[in-house]
């Protein structure tokens, strides 16, 4: 999980990916509120 990314560095992590996948298109990116949200889900 990334978390506390500001608008851009985000936008820039969706661009370059993360990841052996990354080239294939994997991943997938969840918008959450905060940590403690996505961990109880």
């Amino acid at each position: 999980m990334v978390a506390d990314l500001g608008p851009m560095e985000a936008i820039r992590l969706q661009e370059a990916g993360i990841g052996e996948g990354r080239l294939l298109g994997c991943g997938l990116f969840v918008p959450h509120k905060g940590i403690k949200h996505a961990r109880e889900s």
